[in-house]
């Protein structure tokens, strides 16, 4: 497994430094895409035919359950996996520097966080974010921040994590979660 890991990886690191348009994609879509992803994400909150106060309810409950996955639940493997990043294990070109772990990627692990909960709330949006999700994390792997692992990792951890969170507070607070899925 581990050298499939390597496998993908170098192949996809292997596109960098080829062209200064391929680098420009890769830092957006690595770095700055997710922020297009969220702005979509509420965009779609505000126009949910909900009342204003229900969009905000959807809007922090989606805080809170993508901050747990992201700020908790990933920091917390962190402490008991700290993966170095590709670009100071292996040496590997790299388009930025990340000082954190590698394991799991929180970019992936917070964008598949914000699909799961976008699930309950508006299906076309979440796949989007879904798509965005692959998007970013292959992009991590180009700019030689992340092991394809990695990215799997923060698939696996953001969906498990969020539909998790999502189920316990449908059962904590089941007047306070109204989902409703649209299409």
């Amino acid at each position: 497994m581990e050298s499939l890991d390597l496998n993908i990886f170098y192949f996809l690191n292997g596109f960098i430094h080829s062209s200064t348009v391929m680098d420009t994609l890769v830092v957006f879509f690595s770095q700055y895409y997710i922020f297009v992803v969220g702005l979509l994400f509420l965009i779609t909150i505000y126009k949910l035919p909900e009342s204003k106060k229900e969009r905000i309810k959807i809007l922090l409950f989606t805080i809170g359950i993508t901050g747990i996955t992201r700020l908790g639940i990933m920091e917390l493997i962190h402490v008991f996996d700290q993966r170095l990043r590709p670009f100071i294990e292996l040496s590997a070109p790299h388009l930025f520097v990340v000082n954190a772990y590698s394991f799991p990627s929180g970019h992936t692990t917070f964008v598949f966080a914000l699909a799961t909960v976008a699930w309950y709330y508006h299906q076309k949006t979440s796949y989007f974010i879904f798509v965005s999700g692959f998007i970013i994390g292959i992009a991590r792997i180009m700019a030689g921040v992340h092991y394809p692992s990695d990215i799997l990792g923060g698939v696996i951890v953001g969906v498990i994590s969020a539909y998790v969170l999502v189920l316990t507070a449908q059962k904590l607070f089941p007047q306070h979660t109204h989902m409703k899925r649209r299409g």
